[in-house]
């Protein structure tokens, strides 16, 4: 949640490493690259083009409602942008890479607990990681955001 040019992830790593922390990624490398050949087409280019500006409004009202700490206005505003959203993109980059997370970071838990972190969209929807968590008897906590890392 920074205005950093560098990718969260790096961001997270560097914040991790300054204070001594391990950390590393739920996806292998280059893995990601596995689920967007198959989710990303050219017709969810042209949508995402043609949307764009509702897009970035939704982005934008997406993380305001995310920062303020509040689930319900970020459970509306994500309603409220399904229609823009591409479906099959959807299960695959998130439901399918939540599926493949969830016994890596069950792994970490009994491992002796982690600071996980996430992008928005795997903590809302109907195959959130939340909830899936909440079923096998985990008690996950949000951790409340900050406009910058510190």
């Amino acid at each position: 949640i920074s205005s950093s040019p560098q990718s969260m992830d790096r961001e997270l790593a560097a914040f991790a490493a300054k204070r001594g922390a391990r950390s590393e990624g739920l996806d292998a490398y280059g893995e990601i690259y596995r689920y967007a050949d198959r989710a990303i087409t050219i017709d969810f280019l042209r949508n995402a083009l043609k949307h764009d500006q509702d897009m970035s409004q939704l982005v934008a009202r997406a993380r305001q409602a995310y920062m303020s700490g509040d689930e319900n206005s970020v459970f509306a505003v994500n309603r409220e942008g399904q229609h823009l959203e591409d479906p099959r993109v959807s299960r695959i980059l998130v439901e399918e890479r939540n599926a493949d997370w969830l016994p890596l970071i069950k792994g970490h838990i009994r491992a002796g607990g982690r600071f996980i972190a996430v992008g928005l969209s795997h903590l809302i929807g109907e195959e959130h990681l939340l909830d899936q968590l909440r079923k096998d008897g985990y008690a996950p906590t949000r951790v409340p955001a900050s406009d910058r890392l510190r």
